[in-house]
């Protein structure tokens, strides 16, 4: 309740932030939330202007497809691709990677990208 009347209705953050956090009382549920989240997301991190995100298995074209679809309102100019590894990571060389040029400002629908590419 607090943060839909003081947060959210003054515009104080977005609707999509919503999906940056998880209340609950069950250590269950907590437990599932994290498990979930890396399921198939390992990390990221920014290379120059790319948001470069680690997976443990590299998404199908489709999928690719869905994204760039669904989440081309993040991405501030061309799409998301699978990407090599950047000469600027020192760790992770084996890991699958998508990289795009995120607007980094819209984090809780980048958490719906991971937990996207989570599901497939």
């Amino acid at each position: 309740k607090y943060i839909d009347k003081h947060l959210l209705k003054p515009g104080k953050i977005s609707p999509d932030d919503v999906h940056l956090y998880k209340i609950t009382d069950n250590v269950d549920v907590a437990v599932n939330e994290i498990v979930q989240f890396y399921r198939n997301y390992h990390s990221m991190r920014f290379v120059k202007d790319q948001l470069v995100i680690r997976l443990h298995k590299a998404p199908s074209k489709a999928m690719l497809e869905q994204l760039n679809t669904e989440f081309k309102d993040i991405c501030v100019k061309g799409a998301i691709v699978s990407s090599p590894f950047y000469p600027e990571e020192s760790d992770h060389r084996e890991l699958p990677r998508i990289s795009f040029q995120f607007n980094r400002m819209h984090y809780g629908r980048l958490r719906q990208l991971i937990d996207s590419l989570n599901n497939d």
